[in-house]
């Protein structure tokens, strides 16, 4: 495999002096053949401190916490903090973690392969993480608080179950050109092998700060241009406002149960004459308000726009996170609307995404709108599957036998298809509706239980990938899911020979 030539070095800037050579020599076996090796960077100088300054806060937090449970008391704790031996070891534990960190930045670095991101740690245990470009599903910029402060922010490269690599901390400027670098990469790497490549067609944009030139080898005879401007500016859709994310988290369910906890508590107080049990309340409503107020900061200004490459989200308060999920990979969408959300006319959309198996809590790659009115929520539907109109797929009851599974709700219970969708709709009080493009559904399956065989009833599941997202057409007429099972096939090919004579690929939308 050929390897990727370094690029020519920057111009002097205004001043008449060049550019500092941020290329770090080879280490170990690679040393003696220096020019056959991709040039290493390190991550922002300032990174020692941001990683510091976040774990003190964690530190403070923890420690925080564990002195309110142990009920320490404000003279002891005002002792501890006035004793002249504090100062000296919060120093000297301060200067020790930057002393860490800037050891481990020294001793970080990572490059572009010709077929992978490689980030490599050579310290008293060396470790070297390769990330193959075709493996990359998406490349997202995020910004913690403690690095917005300085101007940084993390790079972070999904491959979907197999985890992500994080690059911690660049400025704002190189994560966005080490991302468009990564991203066409990708493009190339899964797109079909030219007979010939050159090493001559390259292409360099100017180069600021602390990450990598970019350095696009393209087939011969391509021009550059034909890549996609992956820093275009993407066409909004919805942006949440403030005032209705406020609204909408306070009139969450979630709600429900420290109400009826408190109401309990008081009427013990009142029936017993006793306070105690009202200040018992005071932890649950406590944590319920950091859970509240975590995860309205979490979706703050809350932005979904759309660009040649799938949907672009944008949320947070503090720490900033953008997220690019490629329309390719979203399987399906389930729209949920909670009881107390009617009154306010709101729903949330979450998608089921091909490789999103990230246990990362601060994720936002499967929630594509955290709530808004049905319109809304049907635009970031026609973003996803142009011409889907959820409001004109024909819909169906179950068999009124069926009412014997469905006696809350049977009358609600709805299922239905068109030539591009399958769509369930179900909840007498919450809710809930799931669907599904044709051409994704992986397999069906038609089950029967000796009571569904009396009855004449029979269920229709549409296998997914692990997600949110659930369509199964459960208690038909039996009739109704030998069709549904024996049309789906067609239904599916149909849905990719459309796309295929509108020049739209199944593995990449492009308008």
């Amino acid at each position: 495999m050929s390897s990727i030539p370094t690029p020519p070095r920057p111009p002097a800037d205004a001043t008449g002096e060049e550019p500092p050579d941020e290329t770090v020599a080879p280490i170990g076996d690679n040393a003696a053949e220096p020019s056959s090796a991709a040039p290493a960077h390190r991550t922002h100088p300032l990174t020692p401190l941001v990683s510091v300054w976040a774990g003190l806060v964690g530190a403070a937090f923890l420690i925080g916490r564990e002195t309110l449970d142990e009920g320490v008391s404000l003279d002891s704790l005002l002792k501890v903090i006035t004793d002249p031996a504090t100062p000296i070891i919060l120093g000297l534990g301060l200067v020790l973690s930057i002393g860490w960190g800037f050891v481990r930045w020294l001793t970080t670095r990572y490059r572009l392969e010709s077929d992978g991101l490689v980030i490599e740690q050579r310290f008293i245990t060396q470790t070297s993480t390769q990330t193959p470009y075709r493996k990359v599903q998406s490349v997202d910029i995020r910004q913690p608080f403690s690095a917005r402060l300085l101007g940084l922010c993390e790079l972070r490269v999904e491959v979907g179950g197999d985890g992500s690599s994080q690059l911690r901390y660049l400025t704002r400027g190189a994560a966005e050109q080490l991302r468009q670098d990564l991203l066409a990469r990708a493009v190339r790497a899964r797109a079909p092998q030219a007979p010939a490549t050159t090493v001559e067609n390259v292409t360099q944009s100017s180069h600021q700060g602390d990450g990598p030139p970019p350095r696009d080898v393209l087939p011969q005879g391509q021009h550059s241009a034909s890549l996609p401007d992956l820093t275009e500016p993407g066409r909004l859709i919805v942006q949440v406002q403030p005032r209705t994310l406020i609204l909408g988290h306070l009139a969450d369910r979630a709600w429900i149960w420290p109400l009826l906890i408190t109401a309990g508590m008081v009427v013990f107080a009142l029936w017993t004459g006793s306070e105690l049990s009202l200040g018992l309340v005071i932890p649950l409503w406590l944590s319920m308000g950091v859970v509240y107020v975590r995860q309205v900061v979490k979706e703050w200004r809350f932005r979904v726009e759309e660009t040649r490459h799938g949907l672009r989200i944008s949320c947070g308060l503090t720490d900033l996170a953008t997220s690019t999920t490629p329309t390719a990979r979203v399987q399906g969408l389930r729209l949920h609307q909670p009881l107390l959300w009617r009154p306010l006319g709101l729903w949330s959309v979450r998608a089921a995404i091909l490789g999103n198996e990230s246990d990362d809590e601060d994720s936002i790659s499967d929630t594509v709108l955290p709530l808004g009115t049905w319109e809304e929520a049907m635009r970031v539907a026609h973003a996803l599957w142009p011409g889907v109109d959820l409001d004109r797929v024909p819909m169906c009851g179950v068999p009124r036998r069926a009412r014997w599974f469905l006696w809350w709700g049977w009358r609600q219970h709805l299922w239905g298809m068109d030539q591009e969708v399958a769509v369930t709709r179900y909840g007498r009080f919450g809710r809930t509706v799931n669907v599904i493009d044709h051409s994704r559904a992986q397999s069906l399956s038609l089950t029967q239980d000796p009571l569904d065989r009396r009855l004449g009833l029979a269920s229709v599941q549409f296998h997914l990938i692990q997600s949110p997202v659930s369509v199964a057409f459960t208690w038909l007429d039996l009739r109704d899911a030998q069709a549904v099972v024996r049309d789906h096939p067609a239904l599916a090919r149909g849905v990719r020979e459309r796309r295929r004579a509108l020049g739209t690929r199944l593995v990449a939308r492009v308008p």
